[in-house]
């Protein structure tokens, strides 16, 4: 370098301090760069979603993604299915905790299938929380509603003169297979705590119903109006009622054939069971520890045209009447001078049955029954 400071010819001096500038300048972006990938990182760890935040805690430059929104509950899908007109079966993979009552079934045909478990044969709980009811068929529609592998519990009816709280269907099919009612209720007026069919048919079978109630009759099946079916394979258990504890008939056909009712209560007729006006042929069920309050400790018939038979492979045991302790098994009534009668498929009368009138109403019998019956 020259005197008075200036470079002289071939000095390097501009070159080099052009190199250095150059240089610390690239190390400041890259220490800026660095920092502000560390800021990004302490970000996102926090759940920032990667973005920028002020110090004033807005977001620099695009917001975050938001999370995606809840899948909907199985309730909300169930109850989707029943609106949409053109499903005809449901599979239920998951327990439900209903939060309103399931929509009307207005559709020809409708099947709700449980395939709960990992191995999907449990049975699915739907489940009322004692507030809300099931399934009810639009009488317009004349549904075919077929419910198999379901549990259904704590279902209640919306007002007391309603009737099935977990399955009601008036003027077409109801089936069940292989479900369970369980603690299931309809109010002071109310017609079968569990399931109500009317002016239709039915088919019940492998399935039990324990500790439903109804405040008038049927605590856990009503069949009115010209119902008739078949209910087989089957349980009743403590399930309670004005008259009928178990079931109440009326106006039908109804034949049960290997169905076990015990501890069921009527507070007045028919501890298990009460049919009126009712033609059935009662085949290989047994009939234990049922009571009422009146009369028909196990069943009351009350005999007007139709017949009702009792096959000799059904039993009796230990149903109890409080007021008429004579028709601890069987009480019969119904009007002067009908020829309808109660049969029994055996070489005589069993003791433990009850007359409302002439005892001419009751005869032996086998008709309905099969030959393994007798």
């Amino acid at each position: 370098m020259a005197s008075g400071g200036r470079f002289a010819a071939g000095d390097e001096g501009p070159i080099v301090s052009r190199n250095l500038l150059h240089r610390l300048v690239v190390a400041l972006l890259l220490g800026i760069a660095m920092a502000m990938a560390m800021v990004r990182a302490e970000h996102s760890d926090h759940g920032y979603g990667g973005h920028e935040l002020t110090g004033h805690g807005r977001y620099l430059g695009v917001p975050p993604r938001q999370p995606p929104p809840p899948p909907p509950s199985q309730e909300a899908l169930l109850a989707a299915a029943i609106k949409d007109e053109r499903v005809t079966t449901y599979v239920l993979t998951q327990n439900v905790d209903l939060t309103t009552s399931l929509p009307m079934v207005s559709r020809p045909s409708f099947t709700v299938r449980g395939m709960c478990g990992k191995d999907g044969r449990r049975r699915c709980v739907i489940n009322g929380m004692n507030k809300y009811r099931g399934f009810v068929a639009n009488y317009s529609s004349h549904v075919a509603l077929s419910l198999i592998n379901l549990e259904f519990t704590g279902l209640r009816a919306v007002d007391d003169a309603s009737g099935g709280a977990a399955a009601a269907v008036d003027g077409g099919r109801l089936t069940v297979k292989n479900c369970v009612f369980r603690s299931n209720k309809v109010g002071r007026g109310g017609a079968g705590g569990a399931v109500l069919v009317q002016d239709g048919s039915f088919d019940i079978s492998g399935s039990a119903f324990e500790g439903n109630a109804a405040g008038d009759v049927g605590g856990a099946i009503f069949f009115g109006s010209d119902a008739s079916g078949n209910v087989s394979a089957t349980k009743f258990k403590s399930n309670s009622a004005m008259a009928g504890g178990a079931v109440y008939a009326k106006e039908g056909k109804v034949n049960f054939h290997a169905v076990d009712f015990s501890a069921n209560r009527a507070r007045a007729r028919g501890g298990a069971l009460f049919l009126t006006v009712t033609e059935s042929v009662v085949s290989k069920t047994r009939f234990n520890s049922n009571s009422a309050g009146q009369s028909g400790g196990a069943v009351h018939v009350y005999l007007e045209f139709l017949n009702t038979t009792f096959c000799s492979d059904t039993s009796f045991n230990r149903n109890t009447a409080a007021k008429d302790k004579s028709s601890s098994k069987v009480s019969i009534a119904g009007p002067e001078g009908d020829k309808s009668r109660v049969f029994f498929c055996a070489a005589k009368v069993p003791s433990g049955v009850g007359y409302e009138g002439p005892d001419s109403r009751v005869a032996t019998g086998c008709k309905g029954c099969k030959p393994t019956g007798r």
